[in-house]
């Protein structure tokens, strides 16, 4: 579990899917729960994707594979996101893999891909209001095709500690 745990259980609960938290250092309880509820989606950070590969293969002496997964969705680190990592990810296990942006200080998962997989979506319009601005500078800069920079995030609707220009340090490329 990661700060963002928690709402993303909720959510996966919400959707009527079974969530099944597994901590560090569980790699073995992991294998076992997937085989017997016929698990097909992992939610973990990219590392432990691979980590857990690498271990399904030397440790439980079978292909990744054969667990049947058929979507890794990944967040909390960078890694699903990179071509590379992610044409490994969907070797190693055969199956598709995602990738979500957010941030515990504001709202954990914020940004996610949609099934052609051609970058990210912003889906919290109506609780964060989201600038780009430049890493340097502080400069706002228009969120249009091609312009990089850097993250920043104030909320909306927040009532508890509301986060105002919030310095995510999240860098980002525009896309239309």
């Amino acid at each position: 579990m990661f700060a963002g745990g928690l709402p993303a259980k909720d959510a996966i609960e919400w959707l009527g899917a079974t969530f099944v938290p597994v901590g560090t250092g569980a790699s073995e309880k992991l294998v076992l729960i997937a085989q017997a509820l016929k698990a097909n989606v992992l939610h973990s950070t990219p590392s432990y994707a691979m980590y857990l590969a690498d271990w399904v293969r030397r440790e439980a002496g079978m292909d990744p594979r054969e667990l049947g997964l058929e979507k890794i969705a990944c967040g909390a680190e960078p890694g699903a996101g990179i071509p590379a990592v992610r044409a490994k990810m969907t070797e190693e296990w055969g199956a598709r893999v995602t990738e979500g942006l957010g941030n515990a200080d504001m709202v954990p998962i914020i940004f996610a891909e949609c099934p052609d997989q051609s970058g990210m979506h912003f889906n919290g319009q109506e609780y964060v209001f989201v600038e780009i601005i430049d890493p340097d500078s502080g400069e706002t800069l228009p969120i249009e095709t091609g312009v990089a920079g850097e993250l920043v995030y104030t909320s909306l609707e927040r009532e508890c500690v509301p986060l105002l220009r919030f310095r995510t340090r999240d860098r980002v490329i525009a896309r239309g």
